[in-house]
């Protein structure tokens, strides 16, 4: 809430809300944030997090504090989004703090890192490698690594591996069916 210090006492409620985000085409999505929450227990102060999917005009809950949170560094969360979310075109969330009643105010929100992770079809997943590179070598000793990758949207006959920047000594062959050899 407040860069310089902690929350006022006896403050109405704060909201911090994000602009209108289009989800058209997605589902299974997961709200993640960091955050560093100083606030006592309602019915001192009150913290959360809502939604809309409606631009704004009605907001659900997410998640709220039940209890006195005396955070001393930055923890990750992830709260599944309800189904009725899926799709829509004008989402937005909010974090909020208060309103307050209390005489010991503490520091409040700190987030950081806010992201929505989506499942959607129309968007191609990049590749991944399935494979282990060595992790030891010997000098002196041929070296040769077998590269797999998995590609949920491309055949592997369609796949083209290259490698840029390599040593002299270290070469990178595209065996044309989504394997290659990076060998020397």
């Amino acid at each position: 809430y407040n860069l310089a210090g902690d929350y006022p006492t006896n403050m109405s409620v704060r909201y911090a809300t994000s602009p209108p985000i289009d989800l058209t085409g997605s589902s299974n999505l997961v709200f993640e944030y960091y955050k560093w929450l100083g606030a006592e227990k309602p019915p001192e102060v009150f913290a959360g997090i809502e939604y809309s999917t409606d631009g704004g005009a009605t907001w659900s809950t997410l998640w709220t504090n039940d209890t006195h949170t005396w955070e001393s560094s930055w923890s990750r969360h992830r709260h599944s989004l309800p189904d009725s979310v899926n799709g829509t075109t004008n989402f937005q969330f909010r974090f909020y703090l208060g309103p307050s009643d209390t005489p010991y105010p503490y520091f409040g929100w700190n987030i950081d890192d806010i992201s929505i992770e989506i499942d959607n079809p129309a968007i191609p997943k990049p590749p991944r490698f399935t494979s282990e590179p060595p992790t030891e070598v010997t000098e002196n000793t041929a070296y040769s690594y077998a590269i797999t990758n998995k590609d949920a949207d491309t055949a592997a006959t369609d796949l083209s591996l290259s490698a840029e920047a390599l040593p002299s000594w270290l070469t990178f062959s595209d065996n044309g069916d989504g394997t290659a050899t990076l060998s020397g």
